[in-house]
């Protein structure tokens, strides 16, 4: 996994015009090659944030295939434009105690298939967009004690093959949706994994 870094640094003194234009196209072209490597990475990792209060924009991160937030203390929302990583197969959000919501726009990431959120305190529900994941292969929710209710019509998610509940005292049992036909993945046995999450302890 590639690690950036981009020093805060000032340009020295230039005895003349020439010398500071030659240290100012040095120091472009390293820019560059930094912003390329970044737009051009699958991997990220924001981990140990703790005064982070929001994700940096992300939309030009063309080529990212899987993103993980982990112990960003601040962290309370993310942005509205997560839907333009249309590259995005997996999302991790781990140990961000104050993120209090996701944004609807979750539901149109089109290759998403892996998403975990665990240890989130404050995250009380889901969007409603969630069902709309229609690549969605893996689930995992786990501690986020105040996660009251999943999305409804989640027996849309017809991907979804692997469904780990863990630790969500407060989460109801969604009903499926009206169209949901009798043994379809997640009314039948999935509804019984949640029943059985809704009893796990809180994470102390």
């Amino acid at each position: 996994m590639r690690k950036f870094d981009i020093p805060a640094q000032r340009f020295r003194a230039a005895d003349s015009s020439e010398d500071a234009k030659a240290h100012l196209s040095v120091q472009t072209r390293r820019a560059a090659r930094v912003l390329w490597a970044v737009v051009t990475t699958s991997v990220l990792r924001i981990q140990g944030c703790p005064k982070l209060p929001s994700l940096p924009p992300l939309s030009h991160c063309i080529s990212l295939n899987h993103l993980h937030i982990i112990n960003c203390k601040n962290l309370s929302s993310l942005p509205p434009i997560l839907h333009s990583l249309l590259s995005l197969h997996s999302l991790s959000i781990l140990s961000c105690p104050n993120l209090h919501s996701l944004p609807e726009t979750l539901g149109q990431l089109p290759k998403l298939s892996y998403l975990e959120i665990r240890s989130c305190r404050s995250l009380v529900s889901l969007p409603s967009s969630l069902s709309l994941l229609s690549t969605l292969s893996s689930l995992k929710i786990a501690w986020c004690c105040k996660l009251t209710s999943l999305p409804p019509n989640m027996d849309h998610l017809t991907s979804l093959t692997s469904i780990s509940l863990i630790g969500l005292p407060s989460l109801r049992t969604p009903s499926p949706s009206p169209s949901a036909s009798p043994g379809r993945f997640f009314p039948a046995s999935a509804a019984r994994m949640l029943s059985a999450a809704a009893q796990e302890l809180p994470a102390g």
